[in-house]
């Protein structure tokens, strides 16, 4: 009879933990449109610069969403990749800026890195 109340505290202890690691954190509306400005300065960059900054843009944008996770971009795009509607152009551009930024003469084009702007930007909008 002494551990009648052991039953409703646990329940309560175990709804919390559910509760709290269900919560999916969303993008705050000052990261959104900080990264979304920062997005539009790379039209005037050339087209590898343009998309790893817009891809670093992005990546900034999800690290204020969890901002305890020092991790990389694949890491955090894990994360939200199941709420994104275009999640595999997503990978694609990811991959893509990878290879901008480690293989010395991949070139991207201009057409990749508007499409990269757009993207990214489709994404942030969903993550609010």
């Amino acid at each position: 009879m002494e551990f009648i109340w052991l039953s409703p505290v646990v329940a309560i202890a175990l709804g919390f933990i559910v509760w709290k690691l269900s919560r999916v954190p969303k993008l705050s509306k000052n990261n959104f449109f900080r990264a979304k400005e920062n997005i539009s300065k790379t039209k005037n960059l050339d087209p590898n610069h343009g998309l790893m900054d817009a891809h670093k843009a992005f990546i900034s944008a999800l690290q204020s969403m969890y901002p305890a996770s020092r991790t990389n971009g694949a890491t955090l795009i894990k994360k939200v990749v199941k709420r994104l509607p275009n999640e595999k152009i997503i990978w694609k551009l990811h991959r893509t800026r990878n290879l901008a930024a480690h293989e010395p003469n991949f070139e991207v084009y201009e057409k990749t890195a508007s499409q990269a702007r757009r993207e990214f930007e489709r994404a942030l909008n969903a993550l609010r």
